[in-house]
């Protein structure tokens, strides 16, 4: 996550799945704190599609561990963001965007507040180098980024998205990609409330 104080895991592409999740318990620094559970099962949405070089619609799966965990989980969200909410995106993805350095990725769970933008705002849709290649879909939503150059980065896939209500934090999404270079351009993200009758399919 590039610039705030940005917690997350890298998503899985295509079939490929953790044997391991490091369940967070608020770890401040990525060597102590937390939780570790084995991977009892992997389940990603029926409709995503895998492609190198254009994002796809329902980006997200579901983990189930083979043991549990002291911490309760965060309660899903019921209702999409809507432009003008601000979302909490949180990450251990690089803070800057330099290509798969290692030196950029964070000793501390970073997290940053975003602006949520209309769907239909052009720049959710496309940018001028990649076109729609990496934008909005079906079932998304779409952040800004503060000063053009905040935001969620590589490594922040599936990391929570978390919005507030009733006096808590709930999860309103999973960061996915950003429409262009990270930090710089939106950051899309799939709704899990656009996608609960099949969260709840797959969960029981």
């Amino acid at each position: 996550m590039s610039s705030g104080e940005a917690n997350g895991t890298e998503g899985a592409q295509g079939d490929r799945a953790p044997r391991a999740l490091a369940v967070p318990g608020r770890p401040r620094a990525h060597t102590k704190g937390g939780e570790v559970s084995q991977v009892k099962k992997f389940v990603v949405h029926p409709d995503y599609r895998y492609a190198d070089e254009e994002g796809s619609a329902h980006d997200l799966a579901l983990v189930q561990l083979s043991s549990e965990v002291s911490k309760e989980p965060a309660p899903l969200a019921s209702k999409t963001p809507a432009a003008g909410d601000t979302v909490r995106a949180t990450g251990w993805g690089y803070t800057k965007a330099t290509g798969n350095d290692p030196s950029q990725l964070p000793v501390k769970h970073r997290e940053i507040d975003l602006p949520v933008l209309s769907p239909d705002t052009p720049k959710c849709a496309s940018n001028e180098t990649d076109g729609d290649a990496w934008g909005i879909r079906e079932g998304d939503f779409c952040t800004d980024n503060p000063d053009g150059e905040a935001g969620t980065c590589g490594g922040d896939s599936g990391a929570p998205a978390l919005t507030r209500a009733a006096g808590r934090w709930q999860l309103a999404g999973v960061t996915s990609r950003s429409v262009g270079d990270c930090a710089s351009t939106p950051d899309i993200y799939p709704s899990v409330a656009e996608h609960s009758d099949w969260i709840r399919e797959v969960t029981g």
